[in-house]
């Protein structure tokens, strides 16, 4: 087959082909081509044949691909890049490669392929994601508006207890003093007195776990202690003429952040009562239910089958709504609530019976392990006996010190293997901080919880933001401590 028979014969079959070819020469001048215009005021197949290609590369990288082009005239790689018609119309990727040489002109072929489809997708896949960063950041500035409104209403109910505390506590104060005027001697007032500051610390601690804007730590939470810390939080919140009933039928552990959770549950209260013109009674029901296979709320959330534990809050007196999924939702509150149980990995509902809405999250369940030992190190016998006897009855084993040096001894001696030191801050001989150093000298990755009734000026700030290092206020709650256990256990700090 001769030369010229090859390239008719090349011609007749690049008219079927749905990519341009352009057959040129070392000028760039187009020798053939099977280009035929498809937009409107694009140039014509004469207007390409015999003229050369240069003036259609892009003019920002036109000189680099000329030179890289006669590189493939050379004897190089073949070269590939994309270009724009002059409208913006149309975009193709086009590859050049050696084609023949005849012996008295070198060619190569120009393939272009029309990716017009993909730019547009490509473009419109960036604009979805920048609409979609966009939206998160909105939802985010939503959730954090709302949280700021919980906490704002969280905040004016605290206003209120604690302007009836310190009427106490000054009151008690007044008559502890005329009571030691007289030569009389009460312990009444004084415990008065320390029941108010209690009451005003469990506040103080509600309105800085709503303050919070780290990001969330799931950690393992029982809904028993969980409620325990909410409850002061949502007679607060909640107007002084509506009624808060708590029904806790079941007991379960949840992997959450405490912040979050608690935040979610104040926040569906306030969205019921918010939802209702007149509500006198306010239920918050807990228990666990199991979802088979072949439960329909797996088909509406993407959740797996299995047991899961319930937090519902209803109004009883509220209207019953007027078929299932026609019930109405309490405004934004409801979406912010939904949001932060999906970052929990759970899902809501609303009820059914009355106008109310239920969280399901997945209930963990604890595997057996190896028992985990943990030093405990304080000065106050009492103290450090509750402690030990409270971490013992969780399955715990503890070994005891009432100082640091003792400390230190004690975890010498030990056989096996310390999971968890648990130091006073300020005791005699040794306190918790050079007992700390020295542990960390030899175990840098051994988790320390500080406990301590002093301010945290006691101990360096750099200490305490420390990996595997925390500080407990005493008083500590019992289910607070198992809690700070755990944590620190699983790895958090």
């Amino acid at each position: 087959m001769s030369s010229a028979q090859a390239d008719a014969g090349f011609a007749e079959l690049a008219e079927y082909l749905p990519d341009y070819l352009l057959l040129i020469d070392e000028d760039l001048t187009v020798l053939y081509t099977n280009y035929k215009p498809r937009y409107e005021g694009h140039p014509t197949t004469e207007e390409v044949m015999g003229r050369s290609i240069e003036p259609y590369l892009p003019e920002d990288r036109r000189e680099v691909i000329v030179q890289d082009i006669a590189a493939v005239f050379a004897g190089g790689p073949p070269v590939q890049f994309e270009s724009s018609s002059f409208d913006g119309q149309a975009h193709w990727l086009s590859r050049v490669v050696r084609f023949s040489d005849d012996g008295e002109t070198k060619r190569a072929l120009l393939v272009a392929t029309d990716i017009t489809a993909q730019i547009e997708a490509r473009r419109e896949l960036e604009e979805s994601r920048r609409q979609l960063k966009q939206a998160v950041a909105v939802e985010a500035d939503v959730v954090r508006a709302h949280g700021m409104e919980t906490l704002g209403r969280l905040a004016g109910g605290a206003a209120h207890d604690f302007n009836n505390l310190l009427m106490v506590i000054q009151t008690q104060v007044d008559f502890a003093r005329e009571e030691q005027l007289a030569g009389r001697t009460s312990l009444d007032e004084l415990d008065d007195i320390a029941a108010a500051a209690e009451r005003a610390s469990s506040l103080t601690q509600q309105l800085l776990s709503l303050a919070r804007h780290d990001d969330a730590q799931p950690r393992a939470v029982t809904l028993s202690s969980m409620l325990a810390q909410l409850k002061p939080a949502l007679l607060t919140a909640l107007p002084s003429s509506i009624e808060l009933r708590i029904e806790q039928r079941a007991d379960g552990t949840l992997l959450a952040d405490p912040g979050q959770l608690e935040q979610a549950v104040l926040s569906l209260c306030l969205a019921v009562v918010d939802a209702l013109q007149e509500v006198k009674l306010v239920e918050l029901v807990v228990d666990r239910e199991e979802l088979d296979m072949r439960d329909p709320r797996l088909e509406r959330h993407p959740i797996s089958p299995g047991r899961y534990l319930t937090i519902t809050v209803l109004a009883p007196d509220g209207p019953a709504p007027p078929g299932e999924g026609a019930q109405p939702k309490p405004g934004l509150g409801w979406a912010v609530v939904r949001g932060l149980v999906q970052a929990q990995q759970g899902f809501a509902e609303p009820t059914k019976c009355a106008l109310g809405y239920t969280l399901f999250f997945p209930e963990q369940r604890a595997e057996p392990g190896p028992v985990r030992t943990i030093l405990v190190a304080e000065d106050e016998a009492m103290v450090r006996s509750v402690i030990a006897r409270t971490l013992q009855r969780a399955g715990y084993r503890v070994l005891q010190a009432a100082d640091g040096i003792e400390a230190l001894e004690q975890f010498e001696r030990f056989e096996g293997t310390v999971d968890l030191v648990m130091l006073d801050a300020i005791m005699p001989r040794q306190g918790g901080r050079e007992t700390f150093l020295l542990l960390r000298e030899t175990h840098p990755e051994l988790p320390v919880l500080f406990c301590s009734g002093y301010s945290a000026e006691t101990l360096p700030r750099e200490l305490l933001e420390g990996k595997g290092v925390e500080l407990l206020r005493k008083p500590v709650p019992r289910a607070s401590l198992l809690e700070a256990v755990a944590r620190m256990l699983d790895g958090g700090a």
